[in-house]
């Protein structure tokens, strides 16, 4: 697993396995229906643009759309065709298009505390440690009264 906006692999395996052991803890909803191409078919997973939100930026898309969504960054014709295909599902469905968090992506990777200080990187970081564990307590705490 590569980096992404930032986040190193490490933290984006961390906040996998939480957001996993969320949803098998039923603590978290399982992703039944991919939110860009409203498929309901094969796998769905979670994604996040910013994991520093492991659950407020979790957002369900099946495994085509999340493989196209990841490699926009260095095949952004890829990207593109399954944008136009999710746009033609969606306008079938008669949902909406042009506005959803997907549409405004760019083709290359921010990172989204490169402005920040070594100051507040580290206060990030800590701050960062300080939510895993609160999740991990949150998630564990019901398993442990059982």
């Amino acid at each position: 697993m590569n980096s992404y906006n930032g986040f190193s692999s490490n933290v984006r395996a961390k906040v996998g396995n939480i957001q996993l052991k969320a949803i098998k803890s039923g603590k978290f909803p399982k992703p039944t229906q991919c939110e860009l191409c409203l498929s309901t078919d094969g796998q769905m997973q979670l994604h996040n643009e910013d994991y520093s939100k492991p659950f407020a930026d979790a957002h369900p898309i099946c495994r085509s759309c999340h493989l196209a969504l990841h490699i926009r960054f260095t095949n952004s014709d890829r990207w593109r065709k399954r944008k136009a295909d999710i746009n033609e599902r969606r306008l079938e469905a008669g949902e909406e298009i042009g506005s959803n968090w997907w549409d405004h992506l760019i083709n290359q990777p921010i990172v989204m505390h490169e402005s920040l200080s070594a100051k507040e990187l580290k206060e990030l970081q800590d701050r960062d440690l300080k939510l895993f564990a609160e999740l991990r307590y949150y998630i564990y705490s019901d398993q442990k009264s059982k």
